[in-house]
């Protein structure tokens, strides 16, 4: 019987040695992945405001929240909106309507957000419904120092809701 190959401890060695360095990779492109701010943001729509006189409670605003839970901070530069007529329109990147919110609530932009804090800010939905039809599509963005692309989330304006917490309010 002839011996096809045999195998030595060199060879287990650098199939060790091959196993190793790929693991080594995949940890790094981990670390790579995940090092620097990692940003969760959300808008919630159809908000009211009680107990600050700053804020009328009978007005609509569209609530933004940024959360920190990288390990490094950044720099929240704006927040805007764009309003799209249909899917397609935002696949293209055809929107209708391009804006930045101005005077973003309590706590001015730009705004340093640190590792672990949370950022929130307030936009007229009032306005932003004169604005738009019912089957726009709206997305908010955040903008951030350390990227270039704006963290985005899609807003859907409950009408019907908003309508129904105003009568009961005016009922009381």
């Amino acid at each position: 019987m002839k011996v096809l190959f045999t195998i030595t401890i060199i060879d287990l060695l650098a199939v060790w040695g091959a196993f190793v360095a790929t693991l080594v990779l995949l940890w790094d492109i981990y670390k790579w992945k995940t090092y620097g701010p990692q940003i969760s943001f959300t808008a919630r729509p159809n908000m009211l405001i009680y107990g600050d006189s700053r804020f009328p409670s009978d007005k609509d605003f569209i609530s933004a929240e940024a959360v920190n839970n990288g390990d490094k901070a950044t720099t929240i530069t704006n927040l805007g909106f764009r309003v799209y007529r249909n899917r397609f329109d935002r696949l293209l990147g055809k929107s209708r309507i391009n804006a930045v919110i101005g005077n973003t609530g309590l706590k001015p932009l730009p705004y340093v957000l640190e590792v672990g804090t949370v950022w929130s800010g307030l936009a007229d939905q009032d306005k932003l419904e004169e604005k738009t039809l019912p089957k726009d599509i709206i997305i908010f963005e955040l903008s951030l120092s350390h990227s270039n692309k704006p963290k985005k989330v899609r807003v859907r304006i409950s009408k019907t809701k908003k309508q129904n917490t105003k009568d009961e309010q005016n009922n009381k």
